[in-house]
């Protein structure tokens, strides 16, 4: 039981979030078709309240949360971020939710999440170095044109965080664009992923990533380059207090066939190896540096597989026994404290064998 403290906050908390509710409907109907529909200058969102964890997260661990909000354009969310920050609202941004674990308990923060006006791209003249981000919104609207100039080798598109990793690089394959086929099979969205540098196969975002488009607490919008972002090993230098709402990316021309091929080739490698059927949030933990001041990494999972935790079952969360370095649901409803118990026994397991302390590549909250 929450000490009496604790519950008169929450209770606080909780009456500020139905404040913001009010105060966004007032300024925007109710119906969520007409929530986003396009609007010169006027703050436009859908509002969705007590949600259930598996319209939030791939996994679907956790409870309802209270307030979800998805502005529909730069002015909506500038307009969002300046409300919580005058009602002193926390606040948190979600994406597809796929390497995400909510919490046994309603999380006292708008959780803003990224819809379809925020999922669009287009091609940028490669001498283009500061491109504006309204080309992206046409009053709330998404924009998709992968139609660059026929001589172009290389080819930069400007693309929303909301777009999704998987139909991204279905579209630019189709387009016979390179550089995203490792993304074939990943589920996130851009937003989040630039942020966290994801990658697989051997390959990351900052290899095509020139820049990230970052809006503020204060709902100003700046961009910060490749050197800026000082990308790294599933991680970027973007704070948590910026959302990244847009990034520029550089692909090169090149056969059709030879990318499908390449598509193929990572998808059948996840099919094979990882638990796709299950609900997950993928891989638990990230791979360690091998040795100090190395960039190499050894595999998480052959590490835990040596420890034993493949199989492992812990109330309605298990490690698969397909691949070590994934947890699965294994009920209909599932429970995070499960899941954060699994992490720390693979983690304490993995510690005392090898020396080795394992990172969560998944988020917790």
């Amino acid at each position: 039981m929450l000490p009496s403290k604790d519950i008169d906050e929450c209770e606080v908390l909780t009456e500020q979030l139905a404040q913001v509710a009010s105060e966004l409907r007032q300024l925007a109907s109710e119906d969520s078709s007409d929530a986003l529909a396009p609007s010169e200058n006027t703050p436009r969102w859908r509002i969705r309240e007590a949600v259930d964890p598996t319209q939030l997260t791939t996994f679907g661990l956790g409870v309802a949360q209270p307030l979800v909000i998805e502005p529909a354009d730069l002015t909506s969310l500038s307009y969002l971020l300046g409300l919580l920050d005058r009602s002193r609202v926390p606040w948190r941004v979600i994406g597809a939710g796929s390497n995400l674990i909510l919490p046994d308990t309603p999380i006292e923060a708008v959780l803003i999440r990224f819809g379809r006006s925020f999922a669009g791209y287009h091609s940028l003249p490669l001498e283009d170095d500061a491109p504006t981000l309204s080309s992206l919104f046409a009053a709330g609207t998404a924009t998709s044109d992968l139609t660059p100039p026929a001589e172009a080798s290389v080819v930069r598109l400007l693309v929303g965080a909301g777009a999704p990793l998987m139909g991204l690089s279905r579209r630019t394959a189709h387009a016979g664009l390179s550089g995203l086929e490792f993304a074939a099979g990943i589920p996130g969205t851009l937003g989040g992923a630039v942020k966290m540098n994801a990658g697989a196969h051997g390959h990351a975002l900052s290899e095509i990533v020139r820049a990230a488009h970052v809006m503020d607490v204060d709902g100003t919008c700046s961009r910060l380059d490749a050197s800026e972002l000082a990308f790294g090993y599933r991680r970027s230098n973007i704070a948590d207090d910026q959302l990244v709402v847009a990034a520029e990316l550089e692909l090169k021309r090149a056969s059709i066939a030879d990318i499908q091929h390449e598509r193929t080739r990572c998808l059948e490698y996840r099919r094979s190896t990882q638990p796709l059927s299950a609900p997950s949030a993928g891989s638990v933990f990230r791979n360690p540096i091998a040795k100090p001041g190395e960039s190499e990494t050894q595999a998480a999972a052959a590490l835990l597989e040596q420890v034993g935790v493949k199989g492992l079952v812990r109330g309605t969360v298990q490690y698969s026994e397909l691949h070590s370095n994934w947890l699965v649901r294994a009920a209909p409803q599932g429970r995070a404290e499960d899941a954060h118990e699994l992490i720390r026994m693979g983690q304490e397991r993995v510690l005392d064998r090898f020396g080795i302390k394992l990172v969560p590549e998944i988020i917790l909250w």
